[in-house]
């Protein structure tokens, strides 16, 4: 396949100006980073209109249903460079729709294919890691490589160590400070969330001393919104990003996910999830 010396110009061009985008994206639900379709036209286009191109892309369906992806690269003269229409099978996933998986599968086709019209790979991000974030990277993989975890099994056969036979009989007179029967301290939880710790008394029958203590606020914007005015509602999806350490990251279209699921779990109610999207305005 041949193209026009002049869009192979502007091509060739364009391409010495293009990097690999970061992956600026996280999923905390398959723990990954990734870059979103916006984010690399956002990135590419400017660099593409330079040199007179532009990029559309076509959106189609087979007999099947099935969803299909073309991607065109235009030049101003009319000259075109195309990708064969690919055809997208949308994997079954019980946490989404069929529209959601569609939409899924639509994106991701255009994504891959975007960037291998144009040559390009997103890559791992590492701005604002620094240089002790790896030094303690390092160490954590290091510590846990076989090996490394060796211990002293020989004996001391040392003189003078050997261990006393004689049996110390002599009462003690001391008296003994530490308190008889110290309370055990738990930790529940009331229905609206709030934790409370227990002091169980040490006397048969005592009942023992509860004292709240209030949930610190969600670091999430709009987590902490659905907090303070729908803690109930905000239990369940505290529990699905517990692991998430990054509480930035939590986006509205991962809030919605969550929804589905526990929609799907039968956690939430349809109702439930309205008012969810109602508090949040999402």
């Amino acid at each position: 396949m041949s193209y026009s010396p002049q869009i192979a110009e502007a091509f060739i061009k364009a391409q010495g100006e293009l990097k690999n985008p970061p992956k600026s994206s996280y999923n905390p639900f398959n723990n990954s980073k990734y870059t979103e379709l916006s984010d690399i036209l956002t990135y590419v286009r400017p660099i593409l209109i330079k040199h007179g191109l532009g990029i559309t892309q076509l959106i189609g369906s087979t007999h099947e249903g099935k969803p299909t992806v073309k991607t065109i690269l235009i030049h101003e003269s009319g000259e075109t460079i195309e990708t064969p229409t690919e055809c997208l099978d949308p994997d079954s996933n019980k946490k989404m729709n069929g529209l959601q998986e569609m939409g899924s599968a639509v994106s991701y086709g255009k994504r891959y294919q975007l960037c291998a019209l144009l040559g390009i790979a997103p890559e791992e991000d590492t701005d604002g890691v620094t240089n002790e974030d790896l030094k303690q990277s390092n160490q954590s993989n290091s510590s846990n490589k076989p090996g490394n975890s060796k211990t002293n099994n020989k004996p001391d056969n040392k003189p003078g160590n050997k261990p006393s036979s004689k049996p110390n009989n002599k009462p003690s007179n001391k008296p003994s400070n530490k308190p008889a029967n110290k309370p055990k301290v738990t930790e529940s939880e009331l229905e609206d969330g709030t934790k409370i710790e227990e002091a169980k008394g040490s006397k048969p029958g005592g009942k023992p001393v509860a004292e709240k203590v209030e949930d610190p606020v969600d670091e999430n914007k709009l987590l902490a919104i659905l907090q303070k005015e729908q803690s109930k509602l905000y239990i369940p999806l505290k529990k699905k990003f517990k692991t998430i350490k990054n509480r930035d990251a939590i986006k509205e279209s991962h809030i919605q996910q969550a929804c589905q699921e526990l929609l799907g779990e039968g956690i939430y109610t349809p109702d439930d999830v309205g008012i969810v999207k109602e508090t949040l305005d999402i």
